[in-house]
């Protein structure tokens, strides 16, 4: 079971090493891994910094974090959406308490 934040962290370091291997860009080696990530369920300050690291390497398609921010601007769920459904480690914010998000179990 882990939090988002710690899933991404897994991917980041998993692409960084294939990326340095195979000689291709973190978002090449990534691009069929992390749109499993759900960005919606990070908290907004964490997202501000995954955005602003996203701006310099470029790894995470900027539709994902897009979404991600209109997720927290307009508390929308989409029930049939897995990006928005905690998974069994998502640890319980104050972002998603709001949203009647809680732990899944």
């Amino acid at each position: 079971m882990a939090d988002e934040g710690e899933i991404l962290k897994a991917v980041k370091e998993w692409a960084t090493v294939n990326s340095v291997v195979s000689g291709e860009s973190m978002g090449e080696v990534c691009k069929n891994t992390i749109e499993h990530v759900r960005f919606p369920l990070i908290d907004p300050d964490e997202l501000s910094f995954i955005d602003k690291e996203n701006e310099r390497k470029r790894y995470i398609p900027v539709s994902l974090i897009k979404n991600a921010w209109k997720f927290h601007a307009t508390k929308e769920l989409d029930p049939s959406s897995k990006q928005t459904t905690p998974r069994a480690g998502t640890l319980p914010k104050e972002s998603l308490r709001v949203l009647g998000l809680g732990q899944r179990t």
